[in-house]
């Protein structure tokens, strides 16, 4: 079963998602700051920039309003 955590500050947001397989459509996070850690699994994420394939033990951070 998929556990999600989800918390949002003044400019950043910090998403936790465990054991989940959604794929979601193309968004962006309106003025905040987008930072992601991959604890297990991995997961893929697709920007304007490219495509980059994120494992258990790696991080990600997404500025406001990019889309991906």
């Amino acid at each position: 079963m998929a556990k999600f955590s989800y918390r949002r500050e003044e400019d950043l947001e910090l998403v936790l998602c465990k054991r989940s397989l959604l794929s979601y459509p193309r968004h962006n996070h309106v003025s905040v700051a987008a930072l992601g850690f991959v604890l297990e699994g991995s997961l893929e994420l697709v920007t304007e920039e490219g495509s980059r394939l994120c494992r258990a033990g790696e991080c990600f951070a997404l500025p406001p309003y990019a889309a991906h």
